[in-house]
């Protein structure tokens, strides 16, 4: 909320009202819940592939933002953008996006060059590519296809399933019990704990080769952190 509160003091200062937004409830799956696909048991009896109500996007009602009738005047002085010019994703980050961009900029003074801001994403995004093209995985994931394939299923990797049951809407009878075959072959033949262990090794080793940009980051996200909380 520190960001907000200093965008709505940037707006008053330069003669506009602006209503701090509200942060979105936290929805869609919690960490690395789905990293290796369905993994509850309960969950998959009772919504297949699908999330529980309560973190599924398309069943929580959006909140509106107090700010949507803003004056094209005002949106400009708040984004740098008119409303109705097309955002370039190049210029986001450029330092003319008004109060915006003074918000983000008052709380990174002091920070060190982070460098790329989404290289842990990265990292992340590769060792799960490198882990399921590891032996160790794949051999695994034989063992899980073998298992399913007693249950009367017909897939080769365990990120296959899912992508069956894509039309949306409550899950049917055919992808509950996909589902529950699926996490129960997983448990069986311990995917989850294999896969884990191998991308985690891929990890640790990332972490090490790149261990100086990572720690700019974590220095660069502690004084954004210690300037908004004296915001």
């Amino acid at each position: 909320m520190a960001s907000e509160a200093l965008k709505q003091r940037c707006m008053r200062a330069k003669g506009f009202k602006y209503t701090p937004e509200e942060p979105l409830p936290p929805m869609g799956p919690i960490g690395n819940e789905l990293r290796y696909g369905s993994a509850d048991s309960k969950i998959a009896a009772s919504y297949g592939y699908g999330l529980t109500p309560e973190r599924d996007p398309e069943k929580q009602k959006q909140p509106v933002s107090p700010n949507a009738d803003m004056p094209a005047d005002a949106f400009k002085a708040l984004t740098g953008f008119s409303p109705k010019e097309r955002v370039d994703p190049r210029k986001a980050s450029a330092p003319n996006r008004g109060c915006v961009s003074e918000a983000e900029q008052r709380l990174s003074e002091g920070a060190p060059d982070m460098g790329d801001p989404m290289l842990a994403q990265h990292l992340s995004q590769e060792s799960f590519v490198r882990s399921m093209d590891d032996p160790r995985v794949k051999k695994v994931f034989r063992s899980w296809s073998a298992c399913m394939k007693k249950k009367g299923f017909d897939y080769q990797s365990p990120m296959d399933p899912a992508k069956t049951f894509t039309s949306g809407g409550p899950a049917g009878n055919a992808e509950k019990s996909t589902a529950t075959a699926d996490v129960s072959c997983k448990q069986e033949t311990n995917v989850v704990g294999i896969w884990y262990a191998v991308e985690k090794a891929y990890q640790l080793g990332s972490v090490k080769k790149n261990f100086e940009q990572l720690e700019m980051l974590r220095k660069s996200n502690e004084t954004v952190l210690e300037a908004a909380s004296k915001v």
